[in-house]
């Protein structure tokens, strides 16, 4: 009720203005990299979550849409997967029982293809992934690679949170920063 999570939601929105400003990492010059806004519980990653929505920022939700409240739900990224044209097309043809079993199997096979692409690039160009500490390893699954990083980590609820839960989203970002 003191507005820790609308702090960190505006924190994250600033970091994210910054983008335009170029910085130095490893001796080279470029762009403020991506964040990670973790939480303690699915529930406190939820409620991020809307916070960074109610105020433009367009961040996403890392892990399992059952673990995820309802509300929150259509930002994951299984979701947004569900909803890409592509496939969309491929599941009503996979699905269409009107079709030979050799096209229906090749639509099903291009189906997994398709969908591991596009859950691929939503989760790696993403600006702002949420997700909760535990979950964060979920990242990799969703198409994080060991190249890919998000050197600032916004914890919200850090009272709440475990030190080793806080190690799972540390080593899923490979962070540098924690806030």
């Amino acid at each position: 009720g003191t507005g820790k999570t609308r702090v960190a939601a505006l924190l994250i929105a600033t970091s994210l203005r910054l983008r335009g400003t170029r910085i130095e990492l490893d001796g080279e010059v470029g762009p403020v990299p991506k964040v990670l806004a973790v939480a303690h519980s699915n529930g406190a990653a939820d409620v991020l979550l809307e916070a960074l929505l109610a105020i433009g920022v367009p961040a996403i939700r890392a892990g399992r849409p059952a673990t995820v409240s309802p509300a929150a739900r259509k930002r994951t990224i299984l979701a947004m997967t569900q909803t890409h044209p592509e496939v969309v097309a491929l599941m009503k043809q996979a699905r269409d029982a009107s079709l030979a079993g050799n096209i229906r199997s090749h639509a099903a096979a291009e189906l997994r293809r398709v969908s591991d692409e596009v859950r691929h690039t939503i989760a790696r160009s993403a600006p702002v992934v949420v997700a909760s500490c535990i979950g964060a390893h979920q990242l990799l699954k969703d198409g994080m690679s060991l190249r890919d990083t998000f050197p600032l980590v916004v914890l919200d609820e850090a009272s709440q949170t475990t030190e080793p839960a806080l190690i799972c989203a540390l080593a899923a970002a490979k962070a540098e920063q924690v806030v």
